[in-house]
């Protein structure tokens, strides 16, 4: 980020410098017709380069952040949303310009309006009630912020009308809108503090960047073996875990093609022993752990064993701005487990401070058995959903989506039970509706006469299974729409903190279910994720890897870390280092060009003839890349996914095509061609259905409130 942010001050210098000179030389050729003879053009001084930690501000509206615009209506109207901020930023103030539209029937000295920040009141004034739009500036402080990737900005208004003490609550007059121009100029500089490892998925892929992230490179060593391969895949299926598939595709290397523009500019992942990467025997000095030769040592000094694997995190040594995640050990049994603390869910939960060696032991962890559809009963607090609370009289509207597991096909008897509490101040006619993908799903009636905190309702699997449209959704999106109803006596105020409804956490779905018919590539990523611990899937890349293939496989195993439901049993190796008598029971994607990919013709001399023989024209084309996926022919019970295509360029295409959109087509097929500027287009295993139109890539798990009161 500092030397884009560097070079985009110098040439705006430059263009203001050279401006000047052109007006000043009109100006002087006005009064003096220029000679004939030759003239140099002026030097110009580039600005300087911001050092680490320097501070910059940049503008961002709510619109820039499809935010806004917040509507407040109602006496006591309110509205609040989330900001999020540079995960490689420290922030130290924010001002905001706020641009509102007020009706023009508020009560000059009667009506306010609050702002909060993580629910501290940060300012108040009485907004202007004109029906035009007004302007007004303030200050949110670092500490109100924090240092955390975002923070809660809310408004909440008196939005009194009249001096009467009887006023309506509910009066249509009663409103102001906060606009979406409202502008936030956001002062803060280069996180250069020492990282930890409790944060270390947003700290290597930074999340909401303020330009172009810095890129996520993994670094391994010349010629990787399969235990440094496969650590690395593992590694990057939890970085997909942790934050989805938004800083695909990652880069990787190995170590003598690192440049120093990427040393100086990329948030690195340094995979290897010391005797095989050279990469750390240059960062030693600035190794928290500390390294004597290839032995690293404990916090104490003591030298740790080769078997004990080590995961370390640290400021770049060549820009305090980067981050590196070092993974290592004095032995390969000590890389793996360093690697298998990372597939590992409750090992790597575990990880904490600057530096912190892997034992055997610490990676014997069983299988968990709770958490989200690890069984057939999932809770909404294990899909993200917080307790709710909806305060005051009025309707409010809760979304929250989540990815529904790859493969899964509901079956008859899913049910959604809800447990509400509610105000005893609420009238006969409160109630709760659910919504989900947008079906009606029911109506918990709550309030006067109802003491019934639990309600469960059938879901409509069909509708879940398949859109009208014949395609199959591949996310949940959960809507509750609450009214809390009051009877309000004549001459009486309310205090919204007495009217209330409750959404509990322990609420639950339960969702018997079967899985999609294979092979199919709308099912992608199953079945290479899915329910079964004991199934390994293994990524083959060609012998001697390019950067491509390596970039391609990683980016890979985020996509199947990022939807999988439970720890997946995931290998990356090279085509030597994979046989028939090792690898039949597990299920393989296969990468690369086709001309250094031999297993692509082998498995394909083993799967069934295709229909029409499309899919031989389709081969010939330098631009084609080609997903096929059958049965493996090395064990009936497997599946295998070829990603390959004639040509380097055809191959990325391909492999692209599986992590840009999951799945990569809205239809059954199981083999896809994708061509320059065309969506996936299915050859074989759709015949009754139209080609696959670019799909639109499943919502990242969200919650948005909008109330409406």
């Amino acid at each position: 980020m500092r030397s884009r942010l560097s070079g985009f001050l110098c040439g705006l210098f430059i263009v203001l410098l050279t401006l000047f000179f052109i007006l000043a030389w009109g100006a002087t050729a006005q009064a003096h017709p220029p000679a004939q003879e030759e003239t140099s053009e002026p030097e110009v001084e580039e600005s300087p380069t911001p050092e680490p930690g320097e501070t910059i501000s940049f503008e961002v509206t709510l619109a820039d952040l499809d935010r806004g615009p917040l509507r407040l209506t109602g006496m006591h109207g309110s509205s609040s949303t989330w900001l999020s901020l540079p995960t490689d930023w420290l922030v130290n103030e924010i001002e905001v310009d706020l641009g509102y539209i007020a009706s023009p029937l508020l009560h000059e000295q009667r009506a306010s309006l609050t702002v909060l920040v993580n629910e501290d009141v940060v300012t108040s004034f009485r907004p202007i009630g004109d029906g035009s739009e007004h302007r007004e500036t303030f200050i949110i402080p670092q500490e109100t912020i924090g240092t955390s990737s975002g923070f809660s900005l809310a408004f909440e208004g008196l939005l009194r009308t009249t001096d009467d003490i009887c006023e309506e609550w509910d009066n249509p007059g009663q409103w102001l809108t906060i606009l979406d121009s409202t502008k936030l100029t956001i002062t803060a500089s280069e996180n250069t503090t020492a990282p930890t490892l409790e944060n270390l998925a947003r700290t290597i892929v930074v999340r909401n960047p303020v330009d172009e992230p810095p890129p996520v490179v993994f670094v391994l060593p010349d010629d990787p073996d399969p235990v440094a391969l496969t650590a690395a895949a593992k590694i990057a299926a939890r970085l997909g875990e942790q934050i989805g598939t938004e800083g695909l595709p990652f880069a990787a290397l190995t170590s003598s093609a690192l440049t120093d523009e990427l040393k100086l500019e990329a948030n690195m992942i340094v995979i290897g022993l010391p005797a095989t990467q050279p990469l750390i025997g240059e960062m030693a000095d600035a190794v928290p752990s500390g390294l004597e030769g290839d032995t690293f040592l404990t916090a104490d000094g003591i030298a740790a064993p080769p078997d004990h694997g080590v995961i370390e995190i640290l400021n770049s040594p060549w820009n305090p701005a980067r981050k590196i995640l070092l993974i290592s050990a004095g032995s390969d049994a000590g890389l793996a487990r360093a690697g298998d603390a990372f597939a590992n869910r409750p090992v790597f939960e575990t990880l904490a401070g600057v530096f912190q060696f892997v034992e055997e032991a610490a990676v014997a962890v069983g299988e968990p058995t709770e958490g989200a559809w690890l069984g057939d009963k999932t809770t909404l607090g294990q899909l993200g959903f917080s307790r709710r609370v909806l305060e005051g009289p009025g309707v409010t509207n809760v979304f929250h989506t989540v990815r529904r597991p790859p493969g899964w096909i509901f079956e008859n008897g899913a049910k959604l039970t809800l447990h509400l509490a509610y105000s005893p101040a609420l009238e006969e006619g409160s109630h709760v509706a659910v919504f989900l993908n947008d079906a009606f799903i029911g109506t918990a009636e709550i309030g006067k006469g109802v003491s019934q905190t639990e309600f469960t309702f059938d879901l409509p699997v069909e509708l879940l299974n398949e859109t009208e449209e014949g395609t199959r959704p591949r996310s949940l999106s959960l809507q509750f729409v609450v009214a809390n109803i009051v009877i309000v006596p004549e001459c009486q105020t309310i205090n919204p903190e007495a009217i209330w409804t409750r959404i509990q956490s322990e609420s639950y779905f339960l969702v018997p279910h079967s899985y999609m018919a294979l092979p199919d590539l709308n099912a992608f990523p199953y079945p290479f994720v899915g329910d079964s611990p004991d199934v390994p899937t293994a990524i083959v890349i060609p012998s001697e890897p390019t950067d491509t293939e390596l970039s391609a496989a990683l980016s890979l195993a985020a996509v199947m870390g990022s939807y999988a439901i439970r720890d997946t049993h995931l290998n990356l190796l090279t085509t030597d280092q994979v046989s028939e008598a090792e690898y039949a029971d597990a299920n393989l994607i296969v990468l690369g060009e086709r001309a250094r990919q031999p297993l692509v013709d082998q498995f394909m001399a083993g799967m069934p003839p295709i229909p029409g023989g499309g899919l031989y024209q389709d081969l010939e084309r330098a631009t084609t890349g080609i997903l096929r996926e059958e049965v493996s022919p090395w064990n009936a019970e497997r599946m295998v996914l070829l990603v390959f295509g004639e040509s380097d360029e055809a191959f990325v295409r391909a492999a692209e095509a599986l992590y840009t959109s999951v799945p990569p087509v809205n239809a059954p097929g199981t083999i896809v061609v994708i061509e320059v500027d065309q969506s996936p287009r299915i050859i074989a295993g759709a015949a009754e259905a139209p080609a696959a139109e670019e799909p639109e890539e499943a919502p990242p798990d969200e919650t948005i409130e909008v109330e409406v009161q």
